[in-house]
């Protein structure tokens, strides 16, 4: 009877080591699609970025040539020739509206590398967590079946070796 009840708890304990090792596995994979997922979104967003911005300095653009355009023909209404001081004004006016549009795809260049390095994190998360999923899965069926392989081997389990720089106590 005592075999019987002991032949029946080492399958219930094998059982449970397959399902704690799937479970290992599965919640790997788990959370490396959830990280891959993750990285799908940052590029998805840094795509949007860039669109985004383009149309931003597209707009900016035209706002900037409507700008220049009142500029001019506020000066000519004036009878203001375009030499000196106004030449001067309408010059640095050009040159700070494109300033605009060159720090809008800066400021869009810079957070598109951010989400890409993101993404990148993200897929490197991922394999972290599909391999670790594999590993400690690996290590559960190793501490599962062990006992039961030291028990039908006769090779006892390995000791280490005395050292000769070991103390006896």
């Amino acid at each position: 009877m005592g075999a019987v009840l002991s032949g029946i708890a080492s399958v219930v304990g094998i059982a449970g080591g397959v399902a704690t090792a799937v479970g290992q596995v599965s919640q790997g994979r788990a959370s490396s699609s959830a990280e891959q997922f993750n990285a799908s979104v940052s590029r998805a967003n840094a795509q949007a970025v860039r669109v985004s911005a383009d149309l931003d300095i597209a707009r900016q653009r035209r706002q900037a040539e409507s700008f220049k355009s009142t500029q001019r023909a506020g000066y000519a209404k004036a009878g203001v020739k375009y030499e000196g001081s106004p030449l001067d004004v309408m010059i640095d006016s050009a040159a700070q509206l494109e300033m605009d549009s060159i720090i809008m795809d800066y400021n869009a260049r810079t957070q598109m590398s951010q989400l890409s390095q993101q993404a990148q994190q993200s897929e490197r998360a991922a394999d972290v967590y599909k391999r670790k999923g594999y590993l400690k899965g690996a290590g559960t069926l190793l501490s599962t079946f062990a006992p039961f392989a030291l028990k039908s081997s006769s090779v006892s389990p390995i000791k280490p070796a005395p050292s000769k720089w070991a103390r006896n106590v």
